[in-house]
């Protein structure tokens, strides 16, 4: 099993007035196996490192992430980036792959 790690969310209602019961919510990232400084939870929350990635809703409604590739060099306006969409992220990290099969197809056909 990939080396994961939880973070406990703490959610609390907006009206400080009245007294509702306080929501912990346990996320479970897990590294990216294609680029394993990013990581994905089931939920579809991207970061690397501390800083959370933002996905970018596209017109056929599936939402892609840019990823960066390799380090800045001198002379470099920006990074090499790739992108990835975010329904395959989640699936690649955490829907198990028995089988080894190359590719995720999703229900929709996607």
């Amino acid at each position: 099993m990939l080396n994961t790690s939880q973070e406990t969310v703490q959610k609390t209602s907006q009206d400080s007035s009245t007294k509702k019961p306080i929501i912990f919510l346990k996320i479970n990232w897990k590294p990216y196996p294609e680029f394993t400084e990013y990581e994905v939870t089931p939920h579809g929350m991207v970061r690397k490192g501390k800083y959370n990635i933002e996905a970018k809703k596209q017109k056929n409604d599936r939402y892609k992430v840019v990823i960066g590739i390799g380090k800045m060099e001198p002379g470099m306006k920006s990074r090499k980036r790739t992108t990835r969409y975010l329904d395959r992220m989640v699936a690649e990290t955490h829907v198990p792959n028995p089988f080894n099969l190359p590719y995720v197809v999703s229900r929709d056909g996607r």
